[in-house]
């Protein structure tokens, strides 16, 4: 009877671990399971940046699955779907859904077919877009008008046209795809058109370029001696502030002034100088400056001073 019953309880005891290992390994087969099918953190994405379009990439993915791209900026969240694991960025920071110059966290998961996330978002990586304007194009000149022009440029607020004179870059901003070329200083001359923008992030266009040499013409110039009075007759479509007198033999020079009153009609400017009072020796330089600021110089070699 003792015999049995120990024999009885001996029993249930291994029938219970059997049970409890039967369990543990079972728990343990599905955790494993569970592990095994558990879709993985996505990976860190990489930036691949040109002056004109930015590209957000990560690791392609097996099977169907999809991509979810999110940007984090100041709080701010903006999740973007695609069927590539290569995002093309660029139209949306131009149509403003994502903002040049702003700092952004960038991640990514995958996405089962159903819609489902198929695992966390990878690393964020941190990168500030920044993209170029396209240049004005070819500049096209027009020599009856007296002005160039270009293409006008998506995202331009404006654009500059640059010019070196004495070393120095001048630049003449407009918000018109033209210029005249009275306003740039006369001689031989690259000028230069960039297309700029106000908004962050949005970089200045590479240059076009034109070379040309600008000489200002003036209509005519015509000069007489009168009773010792020098009458010098100007014709210029800008209004004249100076003329310089300078002799080409010696280092003297005159600055002669004009008035309003000087001005005739037709443009013609009609200037008079006491060639006894001025002392300079012929032939003379003549240099124009007008309104604008441009310089065009003229040899004047009918002076005959006694």
């Amino acid at each position: 009877m003792l015999y049995n019953t120990i024999m009885t309880k001996k029993k249930k005891i291994i029938i219970s671990v059997s049970v409890v290992s039967a369990v543990v390994l079972i728990v343990t087969a599905i955790l494993l399971l569970v592990f095994l099918l558990k879709p993985k953190r996505a990976n860190e994405v990489t930036i691949n940046a040109s002056d004109y379009q930015i590209l957000v990439e990560t690791q392609r993915a097996e099977g169907e699955r999809t991509y979810r791209f999110k940007f984090v900026t100041a709080g701010q969240t903006k999740e973007i779907s695609s069927d590539s694991h290569i995002l093309d960025i660029t139209p949306y920071l131009w149509d403003d859904t994502l903002h040049l110059g702003s700092e952004y966290q960038v991640s990514v998961c995958l996405v089962e077919k159903a819609g489902v996330l198929a695992g966390d978002y990878g690393k964020s990586t941190t990168f500030t877009p920044k993209i170029r304007l396209h240049s004005p194009g070819e500049i096209k000149y027009d020599a009856q008008a007296n002005l160039i022009s270009w293409d006008e440029v998506k995202g331009a607020d404006g654009y500059e046209v640059r010019y070196i004179d004495k070393g120095e870059t001048e630049k003449l901003p407009t918000t018109s795809t033209n210029m005249d070329l009275a306003l740039i200083m006369g001689g031989e001359r690259n000028i230069y058109v960039v297309a700029v923008s106000n908004r962050d992030g949005l970089l200045e266009s590479d240059s076009s370029t034109i070379h040309l040499t600008l000489d200002h013409e003036i209509a005519e110039i015509t000069s007489a001696v009168i009773n010792n009075q020098k009458y010098l007759v100007l014709k210029s479509k800008d209004k004249i502030k100076q003329v310089i007198l300078k002799s080409q033999s010696e280092p003297k020079e005159v600055i002669l002034s004009l008035s309003l009153s000087e001005l005739q009609e037709n443009g013609v400017y009609i200037l008079k100088y006491d060639v006894r009072q001025l002392k300079l020796s012929s032939p003379l330089t003549v240099t124009v400056v007008t309104d604008s600021h441009n310089t065009y110089s003229y040899a004047d070699t009918n002076v005959v001073i006694e």
